[in-house]
């Protein structure tokens, strides 16, 4: 029943699939998603057949970068109608830090805005720079969340005319407008400081 599951002293890497939920219970290093066990870091499986156990022992368990509460900047690089992927480039507090290499967060819709939103696509668009809060932190998988009013886009463009969009007062909302072609995005999830964050 586990053939196609990694075996006691196979390597495995963050996110490979080790169990079904109801085979195993999940160890160290691990995480449980959709009745799954996956590893949470890169490393070797330990199953315990008598505990009905499975961990992952690492020699490389070194602190996360990133840590739950922390405010991080990022580009929306994928969409879906429930959750966006973005690509993490820099944290802004504690201490302002850009990465050589990027991280992969995600934003699922229930933590992007406090108003309800059927789609993603309300709100954000393939290209604009976020600031989000790390919310949640499972091996290599970045949880985020944009609902504070001090959180949200911080640099967008306008999709018919490609310029940056101008952030602007309307009955006391601050929504995004391209100078332009003068079209209006009344959803989109405008961060507080809008435009006023350095990004390089």
């Amino acid at each position: 029943m586990l053939k196609k599951y990694p075996k006691t002293g196979e390597l495995v890497i963050p996110g490979e699939k080790l169990s079904p939920l109801e085979v195993f219970m999940p160890g160290e290093n691990v995480y449980v998603e959709d009745g799954f066990i996956y590893a949470a870091k890169i490393g070797n499986v330990l199953q315990d057949l008598k505990k009905r156990k499975v961990w992952v022992y690492s020699r490389t368990d070194k602190p996360a970068l990133l840590k739950p509460g922390e405010i991080v900047l990022g580009q929306v690089t994928q969409i879906k109608d429930k959750s966006l992927t973005v690509k993490i480039f820099a944290k802004l507090k504690p201490k302002k830090t850009l990465f050589k290499t990027p991280f992969t967060g995600e934003i699922y819709i229930a933590n992007a805005k406090r108003e309800f939103l059927e789609t993603m696509s309300q709100a954000f668009t393939v290209g604009d720079i976020i600031k989000c809060k790390v919310s949640k932190v499972t091996g290599y998988l970045i949880a985020l969340d944009t609902k504070d009013p001090d959180l949200g886009i911080v640099y967008s463009r306008c999709t018919k005319c490609y310029i940056p969009l101008k952030a602007v007062t309307i009955k006391r909302k601050q929504i995004l407008q391209c100078p332009k072609c003068k079209i209006i995005y009344p959803n989109k999830k405008v961060a507080r400081d809008y435009g006023k964050i350095i990004l390089h």
